[in-house]
């Protein structure tokens, strides 16, 4: 491979340019070699499609604990067999 000389940027990669022959080509050319860009693009997205999963779970479980956590002391009926008094005791009901 051939590198031009020159100036260029630190983390910048330097132009590469190569000499190409071929049956199909009237004369040979010589082509600048383009760095591959959007390499990173789907990593990024697959990383983001996966936090957003896994934040949409973790709030769907608190969501889902919460509001069974409330069902459990306020919304559900004593089990069958004990009496809830008026002043929140209870009485066990005996029958034969």
């Amino acid at each position: 491979m051939d590198k031009l000389p020159g100036a260029h940027l630190p983390g910048m990669a330097p132009e590469i340019r190569r000499r190409v022959e071929h049956s199909g080509m009237p004369e040979p050319g010589i082509f600048a070699l383009e760095p591959e860009s959007g390499g990173n693009l789907t990593l990024v997205v697959a990383v983001s499609i996966i936090a957003a999963i896994v934040i949409l779970v973790l709030v769907g479980l608190l969501v889902w604990k919460f509001q069974s956590g409330r069902r459990q002391n306020h919304g559900s009926s004593p089990p069958a067999g004990i009496d809830m008094g008026t002043n929140g005791s209870t009485a066990v009901q005996i029958t034969a």
